[in-house]
């Protein structure tokens, strides 16, 4: 099944399949040979050529045909995304041997597409779907904010020992679309029900906050403009917000001015 899909999908990319013909073939493959949603959105995501830093406009063309035909939803995206991402690779230390291997994963490129679509279906309440979803979604953009406030500040010490002032812009652009992507969700009126579902509120609350606050303080000096953005909706949505955010008003105010006026 997996292989049939493979075949498929691969001859649709390398022909340039126009997007209404993809969505009817998916439709007729899927009635025969049905594939969870994981699974499609890794083979659409998976890389194709090691170390490219290119993105094939018409694979995201296909993802979003699929999300549009409910065949994959946000957090299988999200997922598969983060699997291929260099936030998730192992941490470098700067002691590590030159290697020639090429590194699997995709440019920061398509990140910040997938960010970037994902927020405005978020913020038009397209997502989620269901519940399955939204907690889903929830829990692995926390586990990539997590990711990247490690990843990222590894990046930053070896380019501090190497002379280099500035974060590279790749990196501030992809902080930012994730970012932006927490920001859509937060506002999403069927995520903040999910929130405020009393079942199983501790532990998720806990992680949350812990994970969003570690991120706002990480990125808050290099990615002023959209994070003080998202700190202002923080202060906005506080009462069901404070899941994310385990601060005071004072607290927000204060770093707002300091990240507005540095």
């Amino acid at each position: 099944m997996v292989k049939e899909w493979t075949t498929f999908l691969d001859r649709c990319l390398e022909r340039r399949v126009q997007p209404d013909l993809f969505a009817a073939a998916v439709a007729q493959l899927h009635a025969k040979s049905p594939l969870p949603g994981r699974k499609l959105a890794a083979l659409v995501l998976r890389p194709r050529v090691a170390g490219s830093s290119n993105v094939d406009p018409r694979s995201i063309v296909f993802l979003e045909q699929l999300l549009a035909l409910k065949k994959v939803d946000a957090s299988d995206v999200l997922t598969l995304t983060f699997l291929y991402s260099k936030d998730r690779l192992p941490v470098k230390t700067g002691d590590e041997k030159p290697t020639k291997e090429p590194q699997w994963d995709n440019p920061p490129e398509l990140e910040e597409i997938v960010f970037h679509r994902l927020h405005k279906a978020f913020a038009a309440e397209e997502r989620p779907i269901n519940n399955t979803e939204g907690l889903r979604t929830l829990i692995v953009v926390t586990r990539w904010m997590q990711a990247m406030v490690t990843s990222h500040t590894s990046d930053t010490m070896i380019q501090a020992m190497a002379g280099i002032q500035q974060p590279q812009q790749h990196s501030i652009n992809v902080r930012e679309g994730l970012a932006m992507l927490v920001i859509g969700i937060i506002e999403n009126s069927r995520i903040l029900r999910i929130l405020n579902n009393p079942k199983g509120k501790g532990k998720r609350t806990s992680n949350c906050s812990d994970v969003c606050t570690m991120f706002l303080n990480r990125f808050a000096q290099d990615s002023r403009s959209t994070l003080l953005t998202c700190i202002r909706y923080t202060q906005t949505f506080y009462p069901v917000i404070l899941f994310f955010y385990p601060i005071s008003l004072q607290q927000l105010g204060r770093i707002a001015s300091v990240v507005a006026t540095s």
